[in-house]
């Protein structure tokens, strides 16, 4: 897919290469899904366009307009959960923490199998 003006970026697309500042500075990593939230910092931090590979559920997006062409739902890649992992290993033994994993995890497997289920006309 070709490169997308950030205006024309939309909630759901998964980043297809890294996104870096004019610093060189890495701010998203290919497989990320892109929210809408992300979408405007990368506005702020004048990120002028991305490269997507698409929806996170596999939907398709319109090249000419980058447009999104289906219901985004998060998806967690294997790199994704592997890094999840890392950063919460240091702190599952605090009650409240390992709830918030939990619940990362919980709120991933759950998007995952609504994006299983077909979707009705």
């Amino acid at each position: 897919m070709p490169q997308i003006p950030i205006e024309k970026a939309k909630e759901g697309m998964v980043i297809k290469e890294k996104v870096i500042n004019d610093k060189g500075m890495v701010l998203l990593h290919p497989g990320s899904v892109l929210s809408e939230m992300m979408i405007a910092r990368l506005k702020k931090w004048n990120v002028q366009s991305v490269i997507c590979e698409g929806a996170a559920n596999g939907g398709e997006t319109d090249a000419s307009s980058g447009e999104d062409m289906s219901m985004a739902l998060p998806v967690m890649n294997a790199e994704q959960e592997k890094r999840l992992n890392e950063r919460f290993k240091p702190v599952l033994d605090d009650p409240i923490m390992k709830e918030i994993y939990e619940g990362v995890k919980v709120y991933f497997q759950k998007a995952g199998q609504q994006e299983a289920k077909p979707s009705s006309p």
